[in-house]
């Protein structure tokens, strides 16, 4: 079946933006007096600010209001993102060679609008992206299904027309739970990711992914 639909999470995926968002909540939790993260910065990855604040809330007993908390921390994203977070390798290849296909792509991503409109901009990539699902746009943040079900009924096409592309487990399951074929991107290689039922495979770049737009 031909692949009429590209889905692509942003933080990490199509963004190289992993170390900006690290340094971001470090400098975050130093403000708030918080010295060291309680758990692993990965349980975060794909998941929402107002998710992830909400945990180093509870964790550490932050006084602040939640909206406070989540407010702040963008501030100190927005200082850096779209200065220092790049595109991944192959991902302005892969984007050329879905528009030039006709295939509907799609930004599916945990961060605010405001942000990802700014990295795609920022990188020349606005033209290259049909549609855009922000945290703006949903109630309910990856891993749930959600933001990947929004995704399918932007572009009107059915899942199995469709390819994933994510880099965290959260964004996998939301993604494989909307029905939806997912690949994993993972430069660094991916024997530490989990063992998840539906993933299709791994890739180091995203034009890897390129002969899939033809099948």
């Amino acid at each position: 079946m031909r692949t009429r639909g590209l889905f692509l999470d942003l933080d990490g995926t199509l963004a190289d933006s992993m170390r900006v968002l690290r340094a971001a909540t470090i400098q975050f939790m130093a403000q708030h007096g918080i010295n060291q993260l309680k758990g692993d910065f990965r349980e975060f990855a794909g998941r929402t600010s107002h998710d992830i604040m909400q945990v180093i809330k509870e964790r550490h007993g932050l006084k602040e209001s939640l909206q406070d908390l989540v407010e702040g921390y963008y501030a100190l994203v927005e200082e850096t993102y779209w200065e220092q977070a790049g595109v991944m390798p192959g991902g302005r290849e892969l984007l050329t060679v879905a528009q030039a296909k006709g295939v509907f792509t799609v930004v599916v991503t945990s961060t605010r609008r405001s942000v990802a409109e700014g990295f795609l901009s920022h990188r020349g990539l606005q033209d290259l992206i049909q549609g855009l699902v922000a945290a703006d746009d949903i109630t309910r943040g990856k891993p749930d299904p959600e933001p990947f079900v929004k995704a399918l009924n932007l572009s009107g096409l059915p899942p199995e027309e469709v390819i994933a592309v994510e880099d965290a487990p959260n964004g996998a399951i939301s993604a494989i739970g909307a029905g939806i074929p997912t690949w994993i991107m993972a430069p660094r290689g991916h024997d530490r990711f989990p063992a998840i039922a539906g993933v299709q495979g791994f890739v180091t770049r995203l034009d890897q992914l390129i002969p899939l737009l033809s099948a």
